[in-house]
């Protein structure tokens, strides 16, 4: 099993990688459900937060989505 650092940058990596093709839902999905993969990101605040500000109109643009993947920690 990968450490948390490990995975918590493999799901940094791949939402980044969806989001460089501009797709911001597609990179938002990925980062939330990929932290919830493992046992030490699955309670992550981002998780929380995010389900929060996607669905208010606080992560629309790419600039936006990457600050809050980057921030993930």
């Amino acid at each position: 099993m990968k450490t948390r650092e490990q995975h918590l940058a493999w799901c940094k990596e791949t939402a980044l990688g969806i989001l460089d093709n501009g797709d911001t839902k597609g990179a938002f999905d990925s980062i939330m459900m990929n932290l919830e993969k493992h046992p030490e990101t699955s309670n992550n605040s981002s998780i929380e937060l995010g389900a929060i500000l996607f669905p208010l109109g606080y992560l629309n643009s790419i600039t936006e989505v990457r600050e809050f993947i980057e921030d993930c920690e």
